[in-house]
């Protein structure tokens, strides 16, 4: 899954070593042809130009137009070249890095072109943080990318199509080995999400993960993210309201990263549930205050956010949701979140359960929130994930599909132009596991 420069580290002049943020959307180049760009938060090299650009919102678009706009420009004698996904600003020359560049070939610029023969090599990088009306450049230099070396956390890099799974499995294991197995270590998932995290403390596999000593979780997340998975711990869920239950969303933002970067991850995921809040036109602007708390100590480029509405929220309808639920979510902070592990099931009427109502037309009292009709009312159609149930035991209504429709509608999906990715709930239910993945990621 992961081209070969899967895992890396940076060395600063001064000798600190960090972490290379790592977490970007390869853009289409094909489409960047104008101004005019289909993902928010994909990064790419301009095509006319050696800056690095990102599709975000205009500025002054009142539409909210999504525009590429530039995030970094490489310096005069650099070019700017996609790595695995990831835009660099590459140097040109072997005179203009401070490391020995060792290739196999005579010249820097002979062995960035003949990618698969180099053993190490020297760029220069520029990070950035955009938001809709201004962007924050800083330069690191002396970037050394190596093919062969290993690092514990947030460097594996972010593909899509998604292959997400809900672990919800508390139970320890002998061995290193088999709770690495357990995260899904051979099987097609490539998203790994620990349930739950919640104010009062992590739970089930989350829990489990935190009692773990830091060089045990270097081990496991060494194996994972050699395999291309990421590991997220999972928050809320259907057992904290955080709205309803009156929690600071500042506060909580600040404490669920100190988790995150206590313990290693590669990021997190919003399974926001506050109905109650929903209903009552409270949780956008709990969720939204949240999100920019939260990118504020996990930032993009470095970790995944990714949120789980159930499908509904999307749902356009003033008397439900009198704030527009994640309709507004999105429209604020989209840019700051990665995807969406959409619910498409437990939503009583609205079934889900066939692949018209599952991708073009939703049935029942929720109209407008199929996976298409969600993408037209101006979601991202590449950042919205289709969640299901791994068997009925992981269902309380309606919305189960067999593995093998699913795929079926997986497929009709991406001839359509979808490639998001799938989710299953959850992981115990996957008998054996990878099954259920191994069968629907077949047409993905």
């Amino acid at each position: 899954m992961l081209a070969i420069f899967a895992t890396f580290t940076f060395s600063t002049i001064a000798g600190a070593t960090a972490v290379v943020p790592a977490i970007f959307h390869r853009a289409d180049t094909a489409a960047i042809t104008n101004s005019v760009c289909t993902s928010r938060g994909q990064y790419a090299c301009n095509l006319s130009s050696e800056d690095i650009i990102v599709c975000t919102f205009s500025p002054s678009a009142v539409d909210y137009s999504l525009v590429w706009t530039v995030a970094a420009t490489c310096s005069t004698g650099n070019i700017c070249k996609i790595i695995s996904g990831i835009p660099y600003c590459v140097e040109s020359a072997v005179a203009n890095v401070v490391s020995v560049v060792q290739t196999t070939t005579s010249t820097f610029q002979q062995a960035f072109t003949s990618v698969s023969s180099v053993n190490t090599m020297a760029v220069r990088r520029k990070t950035s943080t955009s938001t809709t009306t201004t962007t924050t450049t800083t330069t690191t230099d002396q970037v050394l990318i190596t093919a062969t070396s290993a690092s514990s956390s947030q460097q594996s890099l972010l593909t899509f199509p998604i292959k997400c799974i809900y672990n919800d499995d508390g139970q320890y294991y002998s061995s290193i080995g088999a709770y690495a197995t357990s995260l899904g270590l051979y099987t097609e998932y490539n998203v790994v999400n620990l349930a739950f995290w919640l104010s009062s403390g992590p739970a089930d596999a989350a829990y489990t993960w935190s009692t773990m000593d830091q060089t045990t979780k270097t081990q496991i997340l060494n194996k994972l993210h050699s395999s291309g998975k990421l590991l997220l711990v999972s928050a809320f869920g259907a057992t904290e309201f955080p709205t309803t239950g009156g929690l600071d969303p500042i506060t909580t933002a600040m404490n669920l990263a100190t988790f995150v970067k206590a313990n290693q991850l590669d990021g997190c995921d919003i399974d926001y549930e506050d109905n109650t809040a929903m209903n009552g036109g409270t949780a956008e602007a709990w969720l939204i205050t949240f999100m920019q708390a939260l990118r504020g100590q996990l930032p993009s480029g470095q970790y995944v956010v990714s949120h789980a509405p159930q499908a509904p929220y999307f749902f356009i309808n003033t008397v439900q949701y009198p704030n527009g639920a994640y309709m507004e979510v999105d429209r604020s902070v989209g840019s700051l979140i990665d995807f969406y592990n959409v619910q498409f099931y437990n939503q009583g009427s609205t079934d889900y359960a066939s692949c018209d109502t599952l991708l073009t037309k939703a049935n029942g009292y929720f109209a407008g929130t199929s996976l298409f009709e969600i993408s037209a009312n101006g979601v991202p159609l590449n950042k919205l994930v289709i969640g299901k149930p791994v068997t009925t035991a992981g269902v309380a209504n309606t919305g189960y599909m067999s593995p093998t429709l699913l795929a079926e509608c997986v497929s009709e999906a991406k001839a359509m132009g979808w490639n998001a990715g799938v989710m299953g709930w959850q992981s115990t239910l996957d008998v054996p596991l990878g099954s259920w993945i191994s069968t629907v990621a077949a047409e993905l």
